[in-house]
């Protein structure tokens, strides 16, 4: 993680506040690491640096375009920011597979595999049990933004 602080240039603008959790810079530092294990990835070509810097540039990116599309000036990366790596990651390593098109498969792997990574290390699991206990009793959650309706002239 010390080296994506010091070494990635994210985005920045006019206006634009950027904040990253550190659990995501934690899940890109992971997919990093999940690669170099992987059997999918060459391990002749190596897994650098480079990819947890680039991956950390496209999810600022990604988290930018989406405030920006959305009139927020506030940049804080999502979990759901990081189907936006699939690109910046198969542009760094090379998968080894049997078939071909199985890249992106391996990829959503490795990006999903680092996330429950984080989260277990950070989240006891004894913790949890109210949340699944409301879940499990029909409770509901709305995470969307409420919009305004739309007025009509009577």
């Amino acid at each position: 993680m010390a080296i994506i602080d010091q070494e990635a240039r994210p985005l920045s603008g006019a206006g634009l506040q950027v904040s990253v959790p550190d659990f995501m810079t934690e899940i890109v530092a992971e997919i990093s690491q999940l690669a170099r294990r992987s059997p999918h990835v060459n391990q002749r070509s190596g897994v650098s640096a480079r990819l947890s810097i680039a991956n950390y540039e496209t999810l600022v990116a990604n988290a930018a375009r989406r405030a920006l599309a959305s009139g927020e000036r506030e940049v804080v990366p999502r979990v759901s920011d990081l189907a936006a790596l699939a690109a910046s990651t198969s542009g760094k390593i090379e998968i080894e597979t049997l078939e071909d098109g199985r890249e992106g498969q391996v990829l959503e792997r490795i990006v999903k595999a680092a996330t429950l990574e984080v989260f277990r290390a950070r989240v006891r699991p004894e913790r949890l049990g109210s949340i699944v206990a409301s879940f499990e009793s029909g409770e509901i959650v709305h995470t969307a933004r409420t919009c305004p309706r739309p007025t009509t002239a009577t």
